[in-house]
């Protein structure tokens, strides 16, 4: 749910000011994948072309933050004896 409400998170720490907050909501918000980049919904509907540059772009980085968590998730499990 996150990932599709990070668009939000500069809107948030706009309104909440200088200090440790907006530091706390701007790292969040660097850390989550932005899911909302995947939603071709609205040019779909207004019958707008989905470029294949889009396409390949968004598939980039689709595949760049899958091979970060199955990294992630292969050091985090490289480090645990599951016999």
């Amino acid at each position: 749910m996150a990932g599709h409400l990070v668009w939000s998170f500069p809107l948030l720490a706009g309104r909440l000011g200088p200090g440790w907050g907006t530091r706390l909501v701007m790292a969040v918000y660097y850390v989550l994948p932005n899911l909302d980049r995947f939603n071709v919904r609205a040019a779909v509907v207004h019958g707008d072309e989905v470029s294949l540059g889009f396409i390949a772009a968004q598939t980039t980085y689709g595949l760049g933050w899958a091979i970060l968590l199955i990294l992630a998730a292969s050091y985090a499990f490289s480090r645990r004896d599951l016999t």
